[in-house]
């Protein structure tokens, strides 16, 4: 189908929430890559908006990504919008000058306001994150919006088809900047055309002629979103050959893997419950961990490709499946480096395993806020659509720094539960996006009645999000902080309780 909008990908780790965005206003859009973009702008396929994507590198640096050779700009056959590095990029190819100028760097929220009609807002908060600015306007183009420390911030062409911003309109700490890219769609001549229940259609039929329905196919199924709605997409079309399995790997939360098993029934798709939890235990816990130069990435990498992995290679042999299916979705592949130019962020237990069947990947050009949407129109009950996300390894991510072991487990997923439940009785479970509890590795002093302590401290950490690419910390009244802090300290083996009000960035959701 072709796309009225493509966002030209430098490497940003925004990009996603860009095309999120678009989404939300109604509109599809298409991903690709800076060094392969040129197929999508010669021929039939020319699009109505063009969007430039941030990234880390600097326009004027050697080897520097740069703009597509058949981007048109001269003859104008689609509006561009250059975001961030986008932006730089259009200044530097009309003349203007970018530079590094630590006093015009900005990362975070930053007050910004029009100085002409292209952007009628009033003043109002932006999100930064640059550290190059463009420092002299380009030829033909005019500065419309500014920072209160006089940065440029916004520019267009005198035709207003090619505009760049050096904030973030897609970040939803920039107060309109929906409004923003909604004016610039719409400017466009865009149609509003995403629909969820189309696209539900598209993707069975994707499938259907992509691969063989009448075989048998193995899916991963955890009990969360991207796992049901994946089964959800696929069990009318491939029905009994439609085969879940269940992995108890030992790093289920309390009531976890009786939940999953509730929720294959309700979907209606034949499974089996894998219990693997001593062989995880005994292989991650055997990763040395003091001289391992990212232990968190090792531990991730041990847990998809040498377990994960196994067991899929194993079921599938066993029932002869000739597909294994899983709910990858685009921000795994994003973090996993997997996505567009994106970089590393941290690997996904499901993402690069290079099985010898073929992989059914139904969503894994959505992220969590379209998965949420596909999954209400497939008719699955509210408490699976918007289920808090939980990593494939589970707990194991939940011991920060610190080795491994059954009782460490054990210990998070008591304290898991005990704040859960404390959560619940506030009626605050359904304001929190995620909820984190971790077991950081660090011993530190504390008293328990009239003794010295040596311990670890539980950390805390609960954000609100729509897409879980940026995150804000959600803050706790103190009657809640001193009832879970109250509760934490009298397990065997926490010293103190620690409260995580980071946002992300700078920090993941996750700690590992």
């Amino acid at each position: 189908m072709k796309k009225q909008i493509i966002i030209i990908d430098y490497g940003s780790q925004y990009t996603l929430l860009i095309a999120r965005t678009i989404l939300e206003l109604g509109y599809n859009c298409h991903v690709v890559s800076y060094d392969e973009a040129s197929q999508f702008l010669t021929g039939n396929h020319l699009p109505k908006f063009v969007i430039l994507s941030g990234g880390d590198k600097s326009v004027y640096a050697p080897g520097a990504p740069t703009l597509p050779e058949d981007l048109e700009l001269t003859g104008k056959p689609y509006h561009v919008l250059g975001v961030c590095y986008g932006m730089q990029l259009l200044a530097h190819n009309f003349g203007g000058k970018v530079e590094r100028d630590s006093n015009k760097s900005g990362y975070g929220p930053e007050t910004i306001y029009s100085i002409s009609d292209q952007n009628p807002y009033p003043e109002s908060t932006a999100w930064m994150s640059h550290g190059d600015s463009v420092t002299v306007m380009p030829n033909g183009f005019y500065n419309h919006i500014i920072t209160l420390d006089g940065t440029i911030a916004g520019i267009t062409n005198e035709s207003k088809t090619i505009t760049g911003v050096q904030f973030h309109p897609e970040v939803s700490q920039t107060v309109y900047g929906k409004e923003f890219l909604k004016q610039l769609i719409v400017n466009a001549g865009c149609i509003p055309d995403w629909n969820p229940e189309e696209i539900i259609q598209q993707k069975r039929d994707e499938i259907s002629k992509k691969y063989d329905i009448s075989k048998k196919v193995l899916l991963g199924l955890s009990g969360g979103v991207d796992s049901s709605v994946t089964a959800a997409l696929l069990a009318p079309l491939f029905g009994e050959n439609l085969h879940a399995i269940i992995i108890d790997h030992g790093g289920l939360r309390q009531g976890e893997r009786d939940e999953a098993i509730a929720i294959a029934t309700e979907l209606g798709v034949s499974f089996e419950v894998v219990d693997l939890a001593d062989e995880f235990i005994a292989k991650i816990s055997a990763i040395d961990r003091t001289n391992s130069q990212d232990y968190a990435e090792d531990m991730r990498k041990v847990f998809g490709k040498d377990l994960y992995k196994k067991i899929f290679e194993q079921k599938s042999i066993e029932i002869g499946a000739s597909y294994i299916a899983q709910g990858t979705n685009a921000a795994d592949l994003t973090e996993s480096g997997k996505k567009g130019n994106s970089a590393l962020i941290k690997s996904h237990h499901n993402v690069n395993l290079q099985f010898s069947l073929p992989e059914i990947l139904p969503i894994d050009d959505l992220y969590k806020y379209q998965i949420r949407q596909i999954g209400k129109d497939l008719g699955l009950p509210e408490e699976i659509y918007n289920r808090e996300p939980f990593p494939g390894p589970g707990l194991y991510l939940r011991i920060a720094d610190a080795q491994v072991t059954r009782e460490r487990l054990e210990l998070v997923r008591q304290a898991d539960h005990i704040v859960r439940s404390i959560l619940r009785a506030h009626g605050l479970v359904e304001h929190i996006s995620q909820l984190v509890i971790a077991l950081l590795g660090c011993r530190v002093v504390g008293v328990r009645g009239d003794e010295r302590a040596y311990d670890m401290p539980i950390s805390i950490r609960a954000v609100v999000t729509t897409d879980f690419m940026t995150v804000e910390p959600f803050f706790f009244e103190k009657n809640v902080i001193q009832e879970i802090t109250s509760k934490l300290t009298k397990i065997p083996g926490v010293s103190r309780v620690m409260f995580d009000y980071t946002p992300k960035p700078p920090g993941t959701t996750e700690y590992q």
